[in-house]
């Protein structure tokens, strides 16, 4: 689907034939997959690109696809998917950029194949799931961020400069940000030509509309020295480079190729691994293919060993995954044991993966990084550890928090953006803070950078440590400060945390018909009300909510009254299948978590 959607691209601007592929579909000799074969060919001939691979060239990471050739596909099939490649379907190709295909990738990329019998299932993959779903970051986050990333790093530099330049997203999905930072560099190296006319004759050409656009050779050479990706996703390595290649092409004249332009290969740019787990992982024995994909051991030095020698990359972009670990992957998962050892000096109970990607980019990273992140870390009791070795590790730049406002409108995940520096120029951290809570319709890179729609503050890095990062101006700190002097931090005189779990609440609530029951085992302290959200007021928890059991002080099963024994097997094999009972952690009859019982019968303030 990959080689068709470029063909088709590449009809539409001029560099294939128009209407190749119709034809092959439409043909009555031979088969429609074996005439799409002879295109393919003829473009791994033409564009020496990775994207088409059937024969082992010098040079060429990968290895060539021997599967494709072999494939049998119907007819009818690949007439159906052409046939929604052309008119009168409202697709045209000529004008789609492409991040916009990236969108729709994003998407797919959340899903997976699984094959049942003779039927194939497109079913969302399970991380995905449990995360929410996948989302293309917007636009202006990616601007924004490529810009601020970049743009240190470009200050008073010569083209030869940028040539050493390496930037990377180690989670790429798509290749959004990848594609922006391939333009941003390409919009600098034209800027830069242009004041020359040796180096506007030898870069540059005539664009549409007149204006001036960076060569073949040289968009290929910048792509190939200056833009990397990883992903664990091969799908998403495939479509990153697909994206990136699209981006070559764009605005491409014929002409251009018949005299020997080429495309680049990208395999040794844009590889396929987990950026999180080296080779030193422990791989299970008796590993499924799911497992294989899942756990996906990559080797920086390995792959990037020019790169590694030098110090690291030069700039780090991306939008990392956001999820618990250990919810996601499970406690049994291998993975956990090593991202606890690998990470021990960030490592807690229940962190998001998030935490690691950061951990890792500053441990890759000679230069700058910008990320948008859930901005749960910037204040998280579990993300301590973290704070406090970024600190001591590297250099914050900036913290732009955008608070109740959601970059990502179809999940309730709070963001910020993050830049770090490995520069020792950099004295101070900037924290700004989004006024509004919501970000404006169609806002854009220039709504980020305008100071008035933030509450900027600065700090001096060395202020910086596993305390939260949460700063305000001089006037709320003199306030706070005063406020705080005044009384006991409220932490020191009270508790909060989560409550306790039943892990499955229909099994130990009593019917409201056992009304008696459930006063004579309230009395006995083996039953409660439960306070449900509506219940709680701000000086009083109503009574009317409905009686649970509580178990914890029972001395046995047996010993529990007859009627409570009868409830509780009824759901027998539902309480054994919780995990806690399977890991050991609760009797089958008792709550899976009894969190904080020594204060279940004491005087408490509720909010």
């Amino acid at each position: 689907i990959d080689r068709l959607v470029f063909l088709r691209i590449a009809e539409a601007r001029g560099l294939e034939a128009f209407g190749e592929l119709q034809n092959a579909a439409n043909s009555d000799s031979l088969g429609v997959y074996q005439r799409l074969m002879s295109l393919f060919k003829r473009a791994d001939n033409r564009y020496n690109s990775g994207l088409f691979h059937f024969s082992s060239v010098k040079g060429q990471l990968g290895p060539p696809d021997s599967v494709a050739p072999t494939l049998k596909i119907a007819d009818p099939t690949l007439r159906t998917i052409i046939g929604r490649l052309y008119y009168p379907h409202p697709y045209e190709f000529s004008a789609m950029p492409a991040d916009i295909l990236g969108r729709v990738y994003e998407q797919f990329l959340g899903s997976t194949i699984t094959l049942k019998g003779r039927k194939a299932d497109v079913e969302v993959k399970p991380e995905v799931r449990k995360a929410g779903g996948v989302y293309y970051t917007p636009v202006p986050i990616v601007d924004y961020l490529v810009e601020m990333t970049l743009g240190p790093l470009l200050e008073g530099s010569t083209p030869k400069d940028v040539a050493k330049l390496r930037v990377l997203d180690p989670a790429c999905g798509s290749g959004s940000f990848l594609i922006a930072a391939y333009q941003y560099l390409m919009d600098w190296h034209v800027t830069c030509y242009s004041a020359s006319k040796k180096n506007s004759k030898k870069f540059l050409e005539a664009g549409s509309g007149g204006t001036p656009r960076l060569n073949t050779a040289e968009r290929k050479r910048i792509l190939l020295a200056n833009i990397f990706g990883v992903d664990i996703d091969r799908q998403a390595v495939e479509v990153t480079k697909l994206s990136l290649l699209l981006k070559v092409i764009e605005g491409q004249q014929q002409l251009e190729l018949q005299v020997g332009r080429l495309l680049p290969d990208l395999d040794a740019n844009v590889r396929c691994g987990n950026s999180l787990i080296d080779v030193d992982f422990q791989m299970p024995l008796i590993a499924t293919e799911e497992e294989r994909l899942s756990y996906n051991p990559f080797n920086w030095d390995g792959e990037f060993p020019l790169i590694m020698a030098a110090g690291g990359f030069d700039a780090i972009i991306g939008n990392p995954p956001y999820l618990s670990i250990d919810a996601t992957w499970g406690r049994k998962d291998p993975r956990l044991d090593y991202i606890k050892g690998r990470y021990s000096d960030i490592h807690t109970d229940k962190t998001d993966i998030l935490f690691y990607f950061l951990a890792r980019a500053v441990e890759l990273c000679k230069g700058e990084i910008g990320f948008i992140v859930s901005r749960s870390f910037l204040e998280a009791d579990k993300a301590q550890k973290l704070r406090g070795w970024i600190a001591r590790s590297a250099r914050v730049r900036e913290v732009l928090d955008f608070r109740e406002a959601t970059v990502f409108p179809r999940v309730g995940i709070n963001t910020a953006i993050v830049r770090i520096s490995g520069s020792k120029a950099v004295k101070q951290s900037s924290f700004r803070r989004l006024k509004s809570k919501s970000l404006p319709p169609g806002y854009g890179v220039s709504y980020l950078r305008d100071p008035a729609n933030f509450e900027s503050n600065t700090t001096l890095f060395s202020n910086l440590d596993s305390k939260a990062w949460v700063f305000t101006d001089q006037t709320s700190a003199a306030l706070l400060a005063k406020i705080d002097s005044a009384g006991d931090p409220v932490g020191d005189i009270l508790h909060i945390g989560q409550g306790m779990q039943t892990g499955n609440n229909s099994a130990f609530q009593l019917p409201a018909t056992k009304n008696a029951l459930a006063a004579a085992l309230m009395k006995e302290g083996l039953a409660f009300r439960r306070a449900r959200n509506s219940d709680i007021q701000p000086f009083a928890i109503r009574s009317d909510g409905p009686v649970v059991l509580y178990l914890e002080d029972a001395r046995s099963f047996t010993s529990l009254p007859p009627e409570i024994k009868a409830q509780l097997n009824q759901f027998k094999d539902a309480l054994k299948a919780r995990k806690a009972f399977e890991r050991g952690d609760c009797d089958w009859w008792r709550f899976t978590w009894p969190l904080h019982k020594e204060y279940v019968e004491s005087p408490r303030i509720l909010v």
